[in-house]
Order: C-alpha cells, then sequence, then structure tokens
C-alpha cells in the first residue's frame, strides 16, 4: 500500500517515523514532573546542606579558641633565660648551665642584726611587748630547711624607781621579746627590778612543752625583730651600751 503524504514527499518511505515510534522516544526522554523530581533528588545529594556546613564549621578554629590557647603556651623566647623556662637538653635533662648552684654543705651560719635603732636611752611606760623595736634582722634563704636560735643583750634598769637602794626591786620590770613578722616568739627574757643599770641577755624562747627546736623548719627568708617592752610597773628605761642581737641558723634533721 502506498503512503499518502502532506507537503513534501519523503525521499523515501523508509525515511518516515511512524507515530508510535515517536510516542515511545518521547517517553523516554520526556521532561515530566517526575523526571524533574528524580533529577533534583538525585543531584540533591551531592548539594551541601545547612547541616553538613554547620558540622563542618564547628570543626574550625574559633578566635576566642585560637586566643584561649595561646595564652597557654610560653613564647620561644622565655626559654632558657632569667625569669623564663628552662629549655630540654638532647639528653632529656635540663642543661645544667640553666641550673643554680647546689647547695650541698649545711653548715649552721651566725647572722647579726642588720640594723640596730637604739642609740640613746628609751624610757618604756606603758605594759606593752612592741614597745620599742630596737633591732632587725633577715636570714637569708640558705637553700635548705632550717631552724633559729636567736639571742640579744640588752643594758637596762629601774632607774626612774622609788626605791630609795639601788639594789632593791623596784616594782619596775622591762620585757625583751625576739618576734618573727608573724608575731610567733624565737626569744624572750623579763628584767629585774633593780635601779641599778644591767644587762639582760635574750635566750630561745619556749614554752613548758616546746622549745625552739620544736618549730617547723623554716624555709625562705626569715624576718626577726628584737621588741623593748614594759613588763610591770611604771616606767623601765634601756641603753644602747654592749647591745647586741644575733642568731643562729643550723639545718633542720
Amino acid at each position: 500500500m502506498t503512503l499518502r503524504y502532506v507537503g513534501r514527499s519523503p525521499d523515501a518511505d523508509g525515511s518516515v517515523v511512524n507515530k508510535g515510534y515517536v510516542d515511545s522516544r518521547y517517553d523516554l526522554i520526556k521532561v515530566d514532573a517526575d523526571y524533574i523530581e528524580d533529577e533534583v533528588a538525585t543531584y540533591g545529594l551531592q548539594l551541601t546542606t545547612k547541616s553538613y556546613v554547620d558540622a563542618q564549621d564547628a570543626l574550625r578554629a574559633k578566635k576566642s579558641i585560637v586566643d584561649a590557647a595561646d595564652a597557654a603556651y610560653i613564647p620561644v623566647t622565655q626559654r632558657g633565660v632569667a625569669n623564663g623556662v628552662a629549655s630540654i637538653g638532647s639528653d632529656g635533662y635540663i642543661p645544667s648551665g640553666q641550673l643554680p648552684t647546689l647547695q650541698t654543705s649545711r653548715q649552721p651560719i651566725f647572722k647579726n642584726a642588720d640594723t640596730v635603732f637604739i642609740s640613746g636611752q628609751i624610757n618604756l611606760t606603758t605594759v606593752d611587748v612592741k614597745g620599742y623595736r630596737a633591732a632587725t634582722l633577715t636570714v637569708a634563704d640558705p637553700g635548705y630547711p632550717y631552724h633559729l636560735l636567736s639571742f640579744a643583750s640588752v643594758m637596762g634598769g629601774s632607774v626612774n624607781g622609788t626605791s630609795p637602794r639601788p639594789d632593791k626591786g623596784t616594782g619596775n620590770y622591762g620585757q625583751l621579746t625576739v618576734l618573727r613578722q608573724d608575731d610567733v616568739v624565737y626569744g624572750k627574757a623579763i628584767t629585774n627590778g633593780n635601779k641599778v643599770v644591767e644587762m639582760t641577755h635574750v635566750l630561745p624562747y619556749g614554752t613548758a612543752s616546746t622549745n625552739p627546736s620544736n618549730y617547723p623548719p623554716r624555709t625562705g627568708a626569715t624576718v626577726l625583730d628584737l621588741y623593748l617592752g614594759l613588763y610591770g610597773g611604771t616606767t623601765y628605761s634601756f641603753f644602747p651600751t654592749a647591745f647586741q642581737f644575733f642568731c643562729l641558723v643550723y639545718p633542720a634533721v
């Protein structure tokens, strides 16, 4: 049967595409809603979602975190220098040049007063342990735990007492006390009440159940002050003649 054509005749009947073929090809390549949704779903898997971006951002270092971390580090310029930090050698130890001189000998130390304040007659009229600071001394850190024994010698007398005889008591007494800066007592003495000016000797102090050797060992530096005071009565006088104040520093066992 011969085909009937509208328009230009084809070159040959074999080159004619029938409707069934066109319909089947169209069904394969048509772009409809289902096709678009399938394609979007396929390519959507390759897209970066908000949750993914947020998760990746969480892995990034914030400025505040970096600043906090930097604050915990020590600059390399502070390594192996004074007031910095020690470095570590290839052997895993601190180089000997960065170590202080080790104290291997623990010999007792004699320490004399650094400053003596009493320079003339001191009259004390109020009962007070800290009536007058006569001298001070500082024990430098010897590099090991230590104990202290303090001593002093001070001239004094009840020169203003009313007793007619100089060798009799007047009821006026002085006291001498060696105090650490936190008021721990390291030495103490009570004078007699005579009018005659005599030497009073301060010895290491201890209560009935303790002595200075039972004090916890000291470390670092220690400051000791010698105070003159009125112990009882109305007046007592001290003098700088032959004044001494010193301590012995010995290693704690």
